[in-house]
């Protein structure tokens, strides 16, 4: 999957007997053979992120089928929303997303939807980091880092702001950063050179000089 798939996102004001709203996103359906679902997020009138944006969504949903493209959330009341959707692969990549915000309003039995005037919570969302030469020497120290962060993973190992390569050969390292709104991967693609043991470098075809 790539590592940024775009989509659309339609939001339809839906009004049984004009006497309670239902919203219902739609979306562009991903067309990769590795799909795996979608995730989809989003903030209602309730949300804490509107005043403070660094938090968890109101609501999260993961493991919707590949086959959805919509999703309705019933008896919605009047207020600002924003919605986000992802999909997701057989590896667990996650793509990413543009946000879809608007407001509700209500005027006796009459519900007006808005997209004028409202944007999205800021999602301080984290952006890790990683510095590596392609061919490393191991034991190889890989500095990482990341903004708006709260952890950091090398291949599923916590760290703070180093990682120690001790695998030769070729090897993609996956750097996730996240925090309590959501998460952040970058690749590295780096190959682990052995040390010759007498000459205390790297051995033939090391890519040294």
């Amino acid at each position: 999957m790539e590592r940024n798939v775009r989509y659309s996102a339609l939001l339809i004001l839906l009004l049984p007997f004009l006497i309670a709203a239902d919203l219902q996103l739609s979306w562009d359906a991903n067309t990769e053979s590795d799909l795996a679902g979608y995730n989809v997020s989003y903030d209602g009138p309730t949300s804490d992120r509107w005043e403070t944006p660094c938090g968890p969504y109101e609501y999260s949903s993961m493991g919707l089928p590949t086959d959805t493209t919509t999703m309705t959330i019933t008896d919605v009341a009047p207020g600002n929303y924003a919605f986000y959707v992802r999909a997701y692969d057989d590896s667990g990549n996650m793509s990413g997303y543009k946000a879809y915000a608007g407001t509700l309003s209500q005027d006796g039995e009459i519900y007006t939807w808005t997209t004028v005037g409202i944007s999205e919570p800021d999602n301080c969302l984290p952006v890790p980091t990683v510095t590596a030469p392609a061919y490393a020497r191991i034991p190889a120290r890989i500095n990482v880092g990341a903004t708006n962060a709260s952890t950091i993973e090398v291949d599923g190992e916590e760290v703070t702001d180093a990682y120690i390569l001790r695998e030769q050969g070729s090897k993609s390292l996956r750097v996730r950063a996240q925090n309590s709104t959501w998460y952040g991967v970058t690749w590295q693609e780096i190959e682990g050179i052995p040390v010759d043991s007498s000459t205390g470098r790297g051995g033939a075809g090391a890519g040294f000089r």
